[in-house]
């Protein structure tokens, strides 16, 4: 078994007498192997962050992913919702766009189910896409509606006339009126989908077409993980994100140089300067010479880049601790993709018009001050005098965040993106460790200097003699 990091740069061999030699595996490799399987059910193959009990545990996939294989229709079935008796049948995934598209196993043979519910979500993990329109389904209605070409009946209702209706139909056809059905249905379609509905055959098309949804699973921490050929998981006990490798178990990444946690990479297997506390679902980190932290969200060894985020600033944009980033450069260095915005707080709620801060609306902070809650924000680090606040910080962001502050949420948004840095640490030796002999990188604390730990010294045989 080949190991990444030199935790065991050395041969053991337990003897006992008269027996024969086995193979020790350990559990985490076992854990690694599980979870490089995929469930198969039909045509469809599921990976992280799906797990069914079976071919893939409960480690391997993310909490709410749940599937079994319908014997029935031999599709995959989930629920969107833990609260919700609704059933999907889960028609297609899409790892690179971490989308999947479902449809609603209570609509596959028709449109009059046993019981009447609106499609519904646990947005913690999942949300519709933009690749969606709601069909609306009308049950119980009076006769008053004109019969066209979408109407329907359901010999389980009392009154069992029926109506659909989707926004072309509508436009030509008129909304049907408040008070004539007794109740409703939105079911949610491919939005390509709709416009072509006309009648029952074509709208028993578009649901079983189903609809598109994203899901949310510590996605970058999984592209991550798969970048460095480890496996994506879930470790339970911690509740959060683990990344099953061929050596170990690790945070993140199966190949973290420079980064070391002293639990799973022993400081010798990273560089001075790069510790992680991976106590929460994201790593925290030092990039700054102050005490500040900041939340690892992205590491891409092949650029030696990392994106954080400002932990103080996680879920809110009125922190309150206000600071400037003062960036350690001899750890790191900003990218071409990060540009400085200036934040001024304690401000009035009025000021007046000043151009140079463009069209971006003020928010209000009143837990950083009462009295003047007011907050506004610019492009660039350049001084405005005449903006009447008592504080201010200047505050690196990806450059893209010029297109989407707008208001307090955008900005809260653009602090949760972060920004980028390229890390220094013997990138230059690190990158010829690895590619031209097959080492891993890591650090020599006796001479106090980079080292290349070579590849043989990272292949323990590990026997255990059985009588």
């Amino acid at each position: 078994m080949k190991l990444s990091f030199p935790s065991c740069c050395f041969y053991i061999l337990i003897i006992f007498p008269l027996i024969r030699p086995l193979k020790f595996i350990d559990a985490n490799g076992v854990k690694y192997e599980e979870c490089k399987r995929t469930i198969e059910c039909g045509n469809i193959s599921l990976g992280y962050p799906f797990y069914d009990d079976q071919y893939r545990p409960a480690y391997c996939g993310h909490p709410g992913f749940k599937v079994s294989c319908s014997d029935e229709n031999n599709m995959p079935e989930i629920s969107l919702k833990t609260s919700s008796p609704e059933k999907y049948y889960l028609l297609h995934v899409s790892l690179d766009s971490h989308t999947i598209s479902v449809a609603r196993e209570d609509y596959w043979d028709g449109v009059c189910p046993p019981n009447l519910s609106d499609t519904s979500l646990n947005y913690s993990l999942f949300s519709y896409t933009t690749a969606n329109e709601n069909v609306t389904l009308f049950y119980e209605c009076s006769n008053e509606y004109p019969a066209s070409r979408n109407q329907f009946s359901c010999t389980n209702t009392n009154n069992g006339m029926g109506y659909f209706m989707t926004e072309v139909l509508e436009s030509y056809l008129g909304h049907i009126p408040p008070g004539l059905c007794r109740s409703n249905v939105s079911v949610p379609v491919y939005r390509s989908v709709a416009a072509n509905i006309t009648d029952m055959s074509s709208l028993h098309a578009a649901l079983q077409s189903g609809f598109e949804l994203e899901w949310i699973a510590n996605d970058d921490l999984c592209d991550d993980c798969r970048g460095s050929s480890g496996e994506c998981g879930y470790n339970t006990n911690l509740s959060r994100f683990t990344c099953y490798c061929a050596d170990d178990v690790h945070n993140f990444r199966c190949d973290g140089y420079p980064f070391y946690d002293d639990d799973t990479r022993p400081d010798y297997c990273g560089y001075p300067g790069y510790k992680l506390n991976c106590s929460n679902e994201y790593g925290e980190i030092s990039v700054t010479q102050s005490s500040e932290k900041y939340l690892l969200l992205r590491m891409d060894p092949s650029s030696h880049t990392i994106d954080v985020a400002p932990k103080d600033f996680w879920n809110t944009p009125c922190p309150d601790n206000l600071f400037n980033t003062t960036l350690n450069y001899s750890l790191y260095k900003y990218t071409d993709e990060v540009a400085n915005f200036t934040f001024y707080y304690d401000c009035p709620t009025s000021i007046p018009v000043i151009p140079s801060l463009g069209s971006a609306s003020p928010f209000t902070c009143p837990n950083i001050n009462d009295n003047h809650p007011g907050v506004y924000f610019k492009i660039g680090d350049d001084y405005i005098s005449q903006i009447p606040c008592q504080s201010k910080i200047i505050a690196p962001l990806f450059n893209q965040s010029v297109d989407i502050l707008r208001d307090k949420d955008s900005v809260k948004r653009a602090f949760e993106k972060g920004f980028n840095l390229e890390w220094i640490a013997d990138n230059d030796n690190c990158d010829e460790c690895r590619e031209k002999r097959g080492g891993e990188c890591g650090y020599d604390f006796s001479q106090r200097n980079f080292t290349c730990y070579p590849n043989d010294s990272m292949n323990p045989f590990l026997f255990i003699w059985l009588y």
